[in-house]
């Protein structure tokens, strides 16, 4: 072990001498990951040396972390992490900072879970420790965002590990509401309950969305206005959680991302316009939209504002036509008589499995069925430009049928 260690202070010694930066690091980076391929061989100090080197140079940048997933570092970092014994307790906590900070951005974090980042975090959920503990939420977090690791989260057993900690005050407890926020917020109530069981969960987030945009610390630490955002925009689809985003105040906390954070306008835009399907949200909506503050809508709706993305554009359009009846968009194109010929099924998320059978059923009967999530012949799916394929979907139905008398 000493001979290695010998070897490395030589060829580090040998680096800093040369007048090559960015051949240093990328010296540097070997060196570092080689000693945690081999912990077992090097000394404590070294270990702690190296992986505070590589989170000085993982919090530079993305392209920095990229190339640290890219110079082989994700394998031996996992690999430390899942150390176990009261000697690896300080090694440990750095190198779940470093994989914190990589996976913060999807480049990096999908690969951590493809190199076996999910079952150490979850098993790192139960250690004694509670900086480890913290960590490894964090780590979940932020991987819980991406849509492409849903499903492989969900099957790895995320929400049953993180149900002690649903509910907790500190930071970790409002970690753990977002993670069920990303996984199955949007989801039926009914199957998931675990954002509608009263805990509190969606009044910590906004509230802490809350304070995050007003440049205000959250147990300690300043959070991520888009983790909170879209948390919020995704437990605004499901019916049961629209109420209480509304109590908890989020209109408001929404319309202020809205007009200060242009950059995350979609989700905050996205999820006022779920809030305006429920009569509170919708009352409250409507009052703003008699304000000053109000007048956020028209502007990001206005073709030409460089601080809006089509998609915000077009869902400002949608919630100006929910609360004033009215549109700046052309109505969708009409639909001849000859081609009104799809079953619309409209429904609370609360019924869809009985809706599910019900439209398979019409299906097989020989139907044409146009549902949200699945669209007709006629007309697609729901898109983000909801009030348009609502109305299209309309203007093709023949039938409109009542999903409470068909026995399911």
């Amino acid at each position: 072990r000493q001979s290695e260690e010998d070897h490395n202070e030589s060829t580090l010694r040998h680096v800093q001498q040369t007048n090559r930066p960015d051949e240093d690091m990328a010296d540097n980076w070997k060196i570092h990951i080689a000693t945690l391929r081999h912990p077992d061989q090097a000394s404590r100090t070294r270990l702690e040396a190296a992986l505070k080197d590589l989170l000085d140079l993982s919090k530079q940048d993305e392209s920095a972390r990229l190339r640290l997933a890219q110079e082989g570092a994700l394998a031996p970092l996992i690999a430390v992490a899942a150390r176990t014994g009261e000697y690896w307790i300080g090694i440990r906590q750095v190198c779940l900072q470093v994989l914190a900070t990589i996976s913060w951005h999807a480049e990096t974090g999908l690969p951590l879970v493809e190199a076996g980042m999910l079952p150490i975090a979850i098993n790192a959920l139960n250690d004694e420790d509670e900086v480890i503990v913290g960590r490894a939420m964090g780590i979940l977090n932020n991987i819980a965002m991406y849509e492409q690791a849903r499903k492989q989260m969900l099957s790895s057993g995320v929400l049953e590990a993180i149900k002690p900690f649903l509910g907790q005050p500190a930071l970790i407890g409002l970690d753990a509401d977002k993670i069920v926020a990303y996984l199955v917020g949007r989801e039926d109530a009914k199957e998931h309950e675990m954002m509608v069981a009263g805990d509190g969960s969606i009044e910590r987030l906004v509230s802490a969305a809350h304070d995050t945009l007003h440049s205000l610390q959250v147990h300690g630490l300043k959070l991520s206005v888009m983790g909170l955002l879209k948390a919020m925009r995704l437990i605004a689809i499901n019916d049961n959680n629209k109420t209480r985003l509304v109590s908890a105040g989020a209109v408001g906390v929404l319309l202020l991302a809205a007009d200060k954070r242009r950059e995350h306008a979609h989700l905050a835009v996205g999820a006022l316009l779920e809030l305006s399907f429920d009569d509170q949200g919708m009352a409250e909506l409507r009052s703003i939209l008699k304000e000053p503050r109000g007048a956020i809508f028209t502007t990001l709706s206005t073709p030409g504002n460089e601080g809006a993305t089509e998609e915000v554009r077009r869902d400002c359009r949608d919630l100006l036509f929910m609360l004033k009846g009215q549109s700046e968009k052309p109505p969708a194109k009409p639909i001849s008589a000859k081609e009104k010929k799809h079953v619309m099924v409209s429904y609370a998320w609360a019924q869809k499995k009985r809706v599910q059978k019900m439209c398979k059923e019409l299906r097989r009967l020989g139907l044409d069925v146009w549902r949200d999530e699945e669209g007709s012949s006629v007309v697609p799916a729901m898109s983000a430009n909801t009030a348009d394929s609502m109305a299209q979907a309309l203007e093709a139905a023949s039938v409109l049928p009542d999903p409470f008398p068909f026995d399911v």
